[in-house]
C-alpha cells in the first residue's frame, strides 16, 4: 500500500499537479486507504470524498477547467457507462472491446459536452473513431513508459523500448490530427450561457 501510494503521489508530482492528476490521485489515495484498513468504498463516496479534500486545499481549484471536466467525465463513466454499455451485447473478445471503449467515450462526453459548449464553443463529432485508437494507444505508452523506466539503465533495450513508445506517441498524435483534418468533423461557432449549460 505505501509503495502504491508514494508512486501516485509521485506521478501527481512529475505531472505538475494538474487538476485531473489531482483528483484521479485523491481518488486512489482514498482507494487504497480503505484497502489497507479493510473498509469498503462506493465510487461515488470516493468521488466526494477526494472533491471535498481538494476544495479544503484549495477553494479557487473548482474554476479551473480541468478540475470541472476531470469530475464530469468520472461522474458520466461511473454513473452512465453501465446504462450505455448494456444497449449492445456483443459477441465476441474484439468486438466486446470495441463496443466497451465506445460506451466509455460515450458516458464520458454525454457529461462533459455542456462543458465543452461554454468553454470551447464547439462540439467533436467523430470522438467515438478518434477515441478507438486514442484510448488503447495511450494505456500501450503508459505501460511503454513504465516498461522504459524499468529498463532505463540498460542502454540498448531502453532504446528498443523507447522507440516503440515514440512511434506509438507519434500514431497516437497522427491519428487525432488525421480525424481532426476530416471535413465536418468538429461543430464550431457554439455559443451558450451559463444558464443553458446548467
Amino acid at each position: 500500500y505505501v509503495i502504491a501510494l508514494l508512486f501516485l503521489w509521485f506521478y501527481a508530482i512529475l505531472t505538475g499537479y494538474s487538476p485531473s492528476v489531482l483528483r484521479s490521485t485523491v481518488m486512489f489515495t482514498f482507494i487504497i486507504l480503505a484497502e489497507w484498513i479493510n473498509r469498503n468504498t462506493t465510487t461515488f463516496n470516493t468521488i466526494a470524498v477526494s472533491v471535498f479534500v481538494l476544495l479544503l486545499y484549495d477553494p479557487f481549484i473548482i474554476t479551473e477547467v480541468g478540475f470541472q471536466l476531470s469530475y464530469l467525465a468520472v461522474i458520466g463513466i461511473v454513473y452512465l457507462h453501465p446504462l450505455i454499455h448494456v444497449w449492445i451485447e456483443p459477441k465476441y473478445w474484439f468486438t466486446r472491446q470495441i463496443w466497451t471503449i465506445t460506451s466509455v467515450s460515450m458516458a464520458a462526453q454525454i457529461a462533459t459536452f455542456p462543458l465543452g459548449l461554454l468553454y470551447f464553443h464547439q462540439f467533436p463529432l467523430l470522438f467515438v473513431i478518434s477515441n478507438l485508437v486514442v484510448i488503447p494507444l495511450t494505456t500501450l505508452i503508459i505501460y511503454g513508459c513504465i516498461v522504459l523506466i524499468a529498463v532505463s539503465k540498460i542502454g540498448l533495450v531502453a532504446s528498443f523500448v523507447g522507440k516503440i513508445v515514440s512511434l506509438m506517441l507519434y500514431a497516437t498524435n497522427y491519428s487525432v490530427l488525421f480525424v481532426d483534418s476530416i471535413p465536418s468533423a468538429l461543430l464550431t461557432g457554439i455559443s451558450i450561457t451559463i444558464f443553458e449549460t446548467w
